[in-house]
């Protein structure tokens, strides 16, 4: 990914014989610091004195920054990701001394081969709190929050990260459809749009995959293709119809989150395993 090294913290200037870890050497002017979202986007905040940052001051700043309202400040934390790790972080730690640690951290968290620790890189994200409770989500209004916890709960289904059936992953699909284009579309123009953006915006990588067993030998690529737009036009038309009056974002983000929450996995924290 783009960006400085130790989770887009810009890197310690040289003074030989550092040791990895020590932030003794961070300059304290104001520098750039990037902290990532789950659906790729960053939030870019200008801070003095990186080095001694806690997770606690950079929150205000990011809340700050995404309009998150203080009754929904406990539904995000602050987590070290890469492909090796992903760790959630206190109040009281501060992000670019973890940077620093990172292969301690590695090497004591995980099974990874050296040459794959050496190359290790973690990003700073900013993401749902575990151990945040689901009943307290049924309860925000905010379409910023929800949208962050959506996109975040989005990302994992279309990721395989949270299996489902066949019913739910279709329902879900047509939601974000809904939420994309809004609702009421005649199928021909429902169709084109959806063919424009590509099923794998809305449907699991997996089961694009052609994962489906019989279904996939049966009807071949194209038809199983053909199949998934189908049912995933048809579940949209349900959303349309199902009110008299054409549902908000809100509803509509409620609604995705409330099926995730009936997932025994989803607000879980994920390890890596062979």
């Amino acid at each position: 990914m783009e960006g400085d090294e130790c989770g887009r913290f810009p890197p310690e200037p040289s003074e030989g014989n550092s040791q990895r870890g020590s932030v003794a050497s961070s300059v304290t002017r104001a520098q750039d610091v990037l902290v990532y979202l789950v659906c790729d986007s960053a939030v870019h905040l200008c801070m003095e004195g990186v080095g001694c940052v806690s997770v606690q001051e950079l929150g205000r700043s990011v809340r700050e920054a995404l309009h998150i309202p203080d009754t929904a400040m406990d539904a995000f934390a602050f987590w070290l990701c890469s492909p090796l790790l992903e760790l959630q972080l206190k109040p009281k730690h501060q992000p670019y001394k973890l940077c620093r640690q990172w292969q301690d951290l590695l090497y004591r968290f995980t099974d990874a081969s050296e040459e794959d620790i050496s190359q290790d890189e973690p990003c700073l994200q900013y993401r749902r709190n575990v151990f945040y409770p689901r009943c307290k989500e049924l309860q925000i209004e905010d379409e910023g929050v929800l949208k962050l916890l959506y996109d975040e709960a989005r990302a994992n289904i279309l990721a395989g990260r949270f299996p489902c059936d066949p019913d739910t992953w279709t329902a879900l699909g047509a939601l974000s459809l809904a939420l994309e284009l809004g609702v009421g579309l005649d199928n021909q123009k429902a169709m084109a749009a959806l063919r424009e953006k590509k099923l794998f915006s809305f449907l699991p990588s997996h089961v694009l995959a052609g994962s489906g067993g019989l279904f996939s030998t049966l009807r071949g690529k194209s038809g199983r293709q053909a199949g998934l737009e189908l049912s995933l036009l048809e579940e949209y038309h349900k959303i349309s119809i199902s009110d008299s009056s054409p549902p908000q974002p809100t509803h509509l983000l409620h609604q995705y989150l409330n099926t995730c929450h009936a997932l025994p996995y989803y607000g879980c924290a994920f390890f890596g395993g062979d």
